[in-house]
């Protein structure tokens, strides 16, 4: 047997073929060997170059030239010394750029690999390799891929085998081809490792436990690819087979989207040969030295305190104390870096320096938590303790610390310690976070941990079966929510006891704990799938549970992709449904799914189109008045991408829906990310309005409506032991929010609005900071996803993929007599306040510079770094330079050849802006885009380039300078010399329309109103607005508005008038709507143009009946002469209307329809349905 053979025995050989020939001249120890009273030499060369492989294009490059020393230290232990190490990097396009050399981590990696080296060797494998503890990992891993050329299997017996054997990338699969040369003596030996078949892989995942694979994603596309391939010469000794020449090429391909459509190269060599062989002169001495394990690649944690953090933190929260700076969003991901490399006693001590300053606290709280590891939980722990953080700072950085620690035993050991904490139990949403965080950590660790102990998931355990004896609804619910994230294999047994069927006692549980226990199966569906159905279905098929119950367990049903047969089942339980709120959720759901496009709904999709055919002629009719499910989704092959969104409402017998949810998930790369869900239940609002009438349960007509409103207008003591409303939040498929709206709070809430509120009410307050000035800003930045894959080369460096969104939320405002702040717009602006004469005034000063409301500028760039001289970081576009050919780019790349038009260029560029010229200001949209090399093609071209999108302010050109925007606003019954003229005008314009008389019988037909001189004496409060651009030597312009009320018995008037100001103008809008109780019906009547006369649109609306059971409501629309803009639109949307009518289940016909004029009737046909008349003019 082989070394390999004894060191991993479960390995076996695969599969052999053929055999050397027996005269070949090779001994039959031709194993690879290194004597121990020898000194080898070896010289070593590696490089590693990312890019696009096309000449034109920038890349970046290392190259590592040294000099490697072997010497015996006893039969099976070596020393390695590495000398004349130098340090290469080439950043730029290949051919046209040179390398240079890297003094300052040539210099590094010398005084790095000066130490003492040692490693085991024993028939062509490495069995350990020891090394001064003060050697980096990184270091390590450079020496790995060094003497990897050591590492081979060579079988005498046979010319062609596989083996699953060790090295760089992990335990993988590797296939030997074996050439003999007898002439030279030398054995060629090749051998090639599949990296995707590694039964312990080195490469690293993280960020990627939320995300569910999806294999059938994967048998489409594949973002990552990978080939390894390594050529040894050995030369026949006495002793056995010394290798004199080792050659590795590795190249990886990988791509957001899918590798065939497009994707980034990393071309690895490494070449090794013999320089000499000798005699060992004397016997190198080590001091004590650590074992660094064998050949697998080790990630890095070397941690280096950063002092710059303090300065970093400091400059952040300056930055964006008033506005979100774009141009710090980079630094917070380096801060972040940085907090990553300190050690606990760093972080004590920098909480010491930043607690005392509420900026520097705050972002310090944000940014700490993404340490992600036990150092965190640590700082945390301490500060819970000390309690020297508020309760709402303590949730804010749990949740985040919780959801992004890396999942290791530490990490839940330390977790644990929460559940037990005073402090966390000291505010209950606060002990709400804890615990459903508790659960989403435990899901992450489980994930690659198999079997998962039970021990981690006793505490809560425990939890719910002191809840289920106490028979306290909120602890249960909130426990049931943590096993649910928790997902652990040994909560089964503990879920069924809360559901009925299944427990004694189970069924007089309330319904919200019934559903809140079906939930929690949802991500148990991907661990025990078999499980899950047997008990799910089972809950959905008994008709005496809650309509709630059933229809989850519908939900999780087929979450968890059911086969063909149980699909079966589904159809044939609804063919006898008799409760229709279990039959349309259900029937929905499988509609949805029939629909979907998305791979891993594939084969689901089959098995419910057919359950649609067979149920559309009983359910496809029911209405969105009963329980509904919505989905949508879409998929691109070739970027391997998707998305996919759900929206839920589950109602039981009320009209009143009892729950709502919606969610959204992202499919890429193989993965599926459930970003967001979010869900409101109530209960407690129906049972209230159920208990005060009755026929709610049933149909909700007209003056059920008025007895809502008054029910809430007369609220004086609403129930303060169950919430009304339910709130919850999941974020990447784990719930981590969770909120109760009880009673006591509406109240409390209704009290400090009311009149009758004293000087202790929250209004109060506000009203004498208002009064005082105050400022208040917000900022949280957050790094919303991190995803890392972290693969080996055979040098020994490794190739990172990392995803990183990160935002800054920002919120600020402020008010004061005079002031400059920033309130979320690009001016400053000052306010005079006068409510005793109710006159508001606010002067905003334009901005003479272009200011960006919303940009995005993206590119490809090589980059190429060091952090021991990060002052020479480079980063260069990949496409430096608008390529006018394409000139030597290889025909290879051409996947066709059928349209030469492909490889054109792609340039988009646009610019639209919209003048405010009253106000000195344009609002513009700009767009550029750059592309190259068959973009149509390949949809990783799409982003290869240059693009810039932004919406800016600038200064309007061609109009006088706006020295300041003035806005006026007064009300009351003091009417100004333009309100009475505009209400003159009003009387004018709509004089016709009051006493307009047409044929039809059932219209309302108005009299005139008095003389305008009267209507002064009766208007109630005008409300005007003026809003003007000053100019330093002339009549300000823009526009003035004024409102006014109208009550005429049972008639009600409202009308406005908004006119432009300035030199030569008559625009004007009027718009006048009244409201006539006595015959159910209102109209608005809207004319603009100079005087008001150009245009003109009105509508009407009524009600009528046409028997006592079939009310009816009418709207029409009339209009005059409109702009042609509206004339282009409606052309433009006419032809999709007989299309579209018939998606919708309308018949059509047509008829002599009046001109000018459309119409709307809804006819109520019976209790549970209406018909719609719609006529439209061509």
């Amino acid at each position: 047997s082989t070394g390999l053979d004894h060191q991993f025995g479960k390995y076996q050989k695969v599969r052999c073929e053929n055999q050397l020939s027996e005269d070949s001249g090779f001994g039959q120890n031709i194993q690879p060997f290194l004597n121990p009273k020898k000194t080898y030499e070896y010289k070593y060369e590696g490089l590693v170059r990312v890019g696009r492989e096309l000449p034109d294009l920038v890349e970046s490059a290392v190259k590592i030239k040294c000099i490697l020393k072997i010497t015996g230290d006893s039969p099976k232990a070596f020393v390695l010394q590495i000398s004349n190490v130098e340090f290469e990097d080439l950043n730029g396009v290949p051919g046209k750029r040179d390398f240079t050399r890297s003094e300052k981590l040539s210099k590094r990696l010398s005084a790095e690999f000066g130490q003492p080296i040692v490693f085991e060797y024993h028939k062509g494998n490495i069995v350990d390799i020891r090394t001064d503890p003060g050697v980096s990992n990184t270091a390590v891993n450079i020496v790995k891929g060094m003497l990897g050329f050591l590492q081979v299997t060579v079988k005498t017996t046979q010319s062609f085998y596989e083996l699953v054997e060790l090295g760089i990338h992990g335990v993988c699969q590797s296939s030997y081809t074996i050439e003999e040369d007898s002439t030279a003596k030398e054995l060629q030996v090749t051998q090639v490792v599949d990296t995707n078949k590694c039964q312990q892989p080195a490469a690293v995942y993280r960020g990627m436990a939320l995300a569910l694979e999806d294999k059938l994603s994967k048998q489409r596309g594949e973002s990552v690819a990978s080939t390894v391939k390594y050529t040894y010469t050995l030369k026949s000794m006495p002793d056995g087979g010394l290798i004199t020449k080792a050659y590795a090429q590795e190249r990886q391909y990988f791509s957001p989207f899918n590798v065939k459509g497009g994707n980034f190269r990393m071309l690895a060599f490494r070449d090794i040969e013999l320089l000499k062989v000798s005699d060992t002169a004397e016997k190198i001495m080590t001091g004590p030295l650590h074992s660094r394990g064998n050949l697998i690649y080790r990630t890095s944690k070397d941690l280096n305190p950063i002092p710059v953090i303090l300065d970093f933190i400091s400059r952040l929260a300056q930055a964006n104390m008033y506005h979100v700076d774009s141009a710090t969003s980079t630094e917070i991901l380096e801060l972040i870096q940085l907090l990553r490399m300190v050690t606990l006693e760093d972080l004590e001590q920098l909480w010491k320096e930043v607690s005392g300053n509420n900026e520097h606290r705050r972002w310090f709280l944000d940014l700490v938590v993404e340490v992600s590891d036990e150092r965190i939980l640590k700082f945390l722990d301490s500060r819970f303790k000390e309690k020297d953080l508020t309760a709402n700072e303590a949730g804010q950085a749990l949740v985040v610390a919780f959801n992004h620690v890396t999942a290791e035993p530490v990490s839940v050991a330390l977790a644990q310690e929460f559940l037990t904490s005073p402090f966390s139990k000291s505010h209950p949403l606060l002990w709400n976070t804890v615990v459903l965080a508790y659960g989403s950590l435990l899901y992450r660790y489980c994930v690659y941990t198999d079997p998962c102990p039970i021990t981690l998931v006793q505490p809560l355990l425990d939890m719910a079966t002191t809840a289920l004896e106490k028979k306290s609804e909120e602890d249960m619910i909130l426990v049931l929510k943590a096993l649910g994230n928790a997902a652990h294999p040994s909560s089964i047994k503990t879920l069924i006891r809360f559901l009925p069927g299944y427990s004694n006692g189970a069924e007089k549980l309330p319904t919200r704990v019934q559903g809140a226990a079906v939930h929690a199966f949802r991500l148990l569906a991907g661990r025990n799938p078999h499980t899950v159905q047997d008990i799910v279905l089972n809950l959905f098929v008994q008709r005496s549970l809650p309509a709630e119950v059933r229809m989850l367990a519908c939900m999780v049903l087929l979450e968890t992709k059911p086969s063909m047969a149980l699909v079966s089942v589904v159809t044939e339980t609804l063919l006898e449904e008799t409760d229709m709120q279990v039959a349309s959720f259900s029937y929905s759901l499988l509609r949805g799914f029939a629909k979907s496009r998305t791979p891993d709904n594939h084969h689901l999709s089959t098995a419910c189109s057919i359950a649609i055919k067979i149920l559309g002629h009983k359910l496809g009719h029911l209405s969105y008045r009963y329980s509904k499910s919505l989905h949508f989704d879409w998929f691109h092959d070739d970027f391997l991408f998707g998305t996919s969104a759900d929206v839920y409402m589950l109602q039981n017998e009320s009209v009143i829906p009892t729950k709502f949810m919606l969610k959204s998930k992202i499919h890429a790369i193989g993965r599926i990310l459930q970003f967001l869900e979010i869900g409101v239940r109530a209960d407690g609002l129906k049972e209230l309005f159920t208990e005060k009438i009755p026929q709610l349960k049933k149909d909700l007509g007209i003056t059920d409506l008025s007895t809502l409103l008054k029910i809430l207008s007369d609220w004086q003591n609403p129930p303060k032991d169950k919430p009304l409303l339910t709130a919850y939040a999941r974020v990447f498929g784990q719930e981590a929010f969770l909120m109760g709206v009880k009673g006591d709070f509406i109240q409390s809430l209704i009290q400090s609005l009311s009149p009758s509120a004293g000087k202790e009410s929250k209004v109060w307050e506000m009203i004498q900071n208002v009064k005082r000035g105050f400022s208040w800003h917000w900022t949280k930045p957050h790094l919303v996803y991190e995803a890392r894959f972290i693969q080996p080369t055979c040098l020994g460096l490794p190739v990172e993929i990392s995803k990183y969104y990160s935002i800054i939320n920002a919120v600020t405002c402020g008010t004061e007599l005079k002031t400059k702040v920033a309130v979320r717009m690009p001016w400053a602006f000052g306010m005079k306040v006068n409510p005793k004469e109710q006159k508001y005034e606010m002067n905003w000063t334009p901005r003479k510079m272009v200011t960006n409301i919303f940009s995005v500028n993206s590119n490809v760039y090589s980059i190429l770094r060091n952090i021991e001289d990060q002052s020479s970081s480079k980063l260069t576009p990949m496409m430096p330079e608008k390529l006018k050919t394409l000139m030597g780019l290889p025909l290879r790349m051409l996947p066709t050849s059928r349209d030469s038009s492909q490889t054109a260029e792609s340039d988009l560029k646009f610019r639209h802006c919209t003048g405010a010229k009253f106000y000195g200001t344009s609002l513009c949209m700009e767009g550029e885009a750059e592309r190259e090399h068959y973009h149509h093609e390949y949809p990783l071209y799409y982003f290869l380039g240059h693009t810039h999108f932004s919406f800016h302010l600038e200064p309007a050109k061609d109009t006088e300078t706006i020295e300041k925007i003035k806005i006026e606003i007064s009300g009351g019954e003091k009417h100004t010399t333009g309100a009475i003229e505009m209400m003159a005008l009003s009387g004018r314009v709509f004089e016709n329309t009051r006493i307009e008389n047409t044929s039809c019988e059932d219209c309302n037909v108005s009299s005139p109103l008095p003389e305008y001189q009267d209507l002064f004496a009766s208007p109630q409060p005008v409300v005007t607005v003026k809003a003007f651009g000053v100019r330093p030597q002339s009549k300000p312009i823009g526009y003035e508005g004024v409102a006014f009320y109208l009550p005429t018995g049972q008639k009600a008037n409202l009308e406005m008038i908004v006119s432009e100001v300035g030199e030569e103008t008559s625009w004007k809008m009027c718009a006048n709507a009244n409201v006539d109780n006595s015959r159910s019906s209102g109209k608005v009547h809207l004319r603009w143009g100079a005087e008001c006369q150009a245009y003109d649109v009105s509508m009407r609306v009524s009600t009528a009946s046409e028997s006592e059971t079939k009310p009816s409501i009418n709207t029409r629309i009339n209009w005059g002469s409109l702009p042609s803009v509206f004339t282009k639109i409606a052309q433009g949307m006419q032809e999709y209307v007989p299309g579209v009518s018939y998606i919708l289940g309308f018949n059509q016909k047509y008829e002599n329809n009046p001109e000018r004029q459309a119409s709307v009737s809804f006819v109520a046909s019976s209790p549970d349905t209406f018909d719609i008349r719609v006529k439209l003019p061509e």
